[in-house]
């Protein structure tokens, strides 16, 4: 995706673990920053959890359980419930000044006018 205006807070690091315990990433994938591994999420895991709408510029998470089960540990590890999980992960998405759709068809969807499908 393009570059985005915001940055994770100083000193802040992402790691990424299997479901096993063990980082299922290369040293390359790890320094990836937050945007990057989301978009790779939305385009290429093939689970119907999370997608992009079909306008391309907004994605949704539409099985939140689904979601904070099988995606974000394996790509965020972490420590906690599912429900922690998908706070921090909802927490990192405010602070890359990812907005949600308050109304409308596409109510609960999450954008930023740099994050794109194909970008």
């Amino acid at each position: 995706p393009a570059s985005l205006e915001a940055t994770p807070t100083p000193g802040a690091t992402t790691t990424f673990y299997g479901s096993d315990g063990t980082s299922n990433c290369s040293a390359e994938d790890a320094s990836k920053s937050f945007p990057i591994v989301l978009h790779t999420i939305i385009s290429e895991v093939e689970s119907d959890c999370i997608h992009w709408l079909p306008c391309g510029t907004r994605f949704v998470i539409a099985d939140k359980d689904v979601f904070s089960r099988d995606i974000l540990p394996r790509y965020f590890g972490g420590r906690g419930g599912a429900t922690t999980k998908f706070t921090s992960f909802t927490r990192r998405l405010k602070r890359w000044n990812f907005s949600r759709v308050p109304s409308g068809r596409e109510m609960g969807a999450y954008y930023h006018l740099k994050f794109r499908r194909g970008k």
